[in-house]
C-alpha cells in the first residue's frame, strides 16, 4: 500500500472516505481505532460506490472505537497475565531459594525450574568470581549438564565472560553472527 491513495489514508488523524477505481467505482473508508488519545490501529473498509450509505462513516467510527476499547483492554488483560507469570516464578524461586543452604544445589534447581517454566533448550548459571576475574558453572538444566562442573569463563572471554564483566545482558538471536560467542559442547546452541 505505500504511495497508495489507501495509505495516505491511513496516516490521517480522522475517519476519512475516499472513491477509488477497483472492479468498478468504489469508495475507501479508513477509519483511525483508537482508545482515548492513542491509535492502537486502522479500519479499512471498501465497498462499490452504489452501495454506500449516508451512515457508513459514523457506523465504522463506532465499530472501530468499541473495537479498540476491546484491543485495549486485551492488552492490559495480557500484561496482567504476564505479571502474574512472573510473580508465580518469583515465588517458586524464593521456595526453591529457602529449600537450601547449598549454593550450587539452589542454582541447579533454579536452572531446572527455568528450563522447565519457559520451555528453555539449556539453561546455565554462571557465578561471578570478582577476585579471579572469572565466572563459574554452578548450575544448569538440558544440555548444559554436559559442560564440565564448575567450567570457568574468564571475563570478557565469549558472551558469558561479556556479560559477567560488563553487567550488561545480551541477546544474540543467532550466535553464527556473533563476534563475542564461544562454540561449546553445546553443538546445537544458535541463541544465547
Amino acid at each position: 500500500l505505500g504511495g497508495s491513495p489507501v495509505a495516505r489514508l491511513l496516516a490521517l488523524p480522522g475517519p476519512s472516505g475516499m472513491a477509488i477505481d477497483a472492479d468498478g467505482p468504489a469508495r475507501a473508508y479508513v477509519v483511525p481505532m483508537r482508545a482515548g488519545e492513542r491509535a492502537l490501529g486502522g479500519l479499512v473498509v471498501v465497498k462499490p460506490e452504489d452501495e454506500v450509505g449516508p451512515d457508513d462513516l459514523t457506523l465504522l467510527s463506532t465499530f472501530a472505537h468499541q473495537a479498540a476499547v476491546a484491543l485495549a483492554k486485551a492488552r492490559v488483560r495480557e500484561a496482567e497475565r504476564r505479571r502474574a507469570g512472573q510473580l508465580a516464578l518469583v515465588s517458586a524461586a524464593s521456595e526453591i531459594a529457602v529449600s537450601t543452604l547449598d549454593v550450587d544445589e539452589l542454582l541447579g534447581a533454579i536452572a531446572r525450574y527455568v528450563q522447565r517454566s519457559f520451555h528453555y533448550y539449556a539453561v546455565a548459571v554462571y557465578l561471578a568470581m570478582p577476585d579471579e576475574r572469572e565466572a563459574r558453572l554452578t548450575g544448569a538444566a538440558g544440555p548444559a549438564t554436559l559442560l564440565p562442573r564448575n567450567h570457568r569463563v574468564k571475563y570478557g572471554a565469549g558472551i558469558i565472560g561479556w556479560v559477567v564483566d560488563r553487567g550488561e545482558y545480551v541477546l544474540a538471536n543467532d550466535v553464527a553472527r556473533e563476534t563475542r560467542f564461544v562454540r561449546s559442547r553445546m553443538e546445537a546452541t544458535r541463541s544465547e
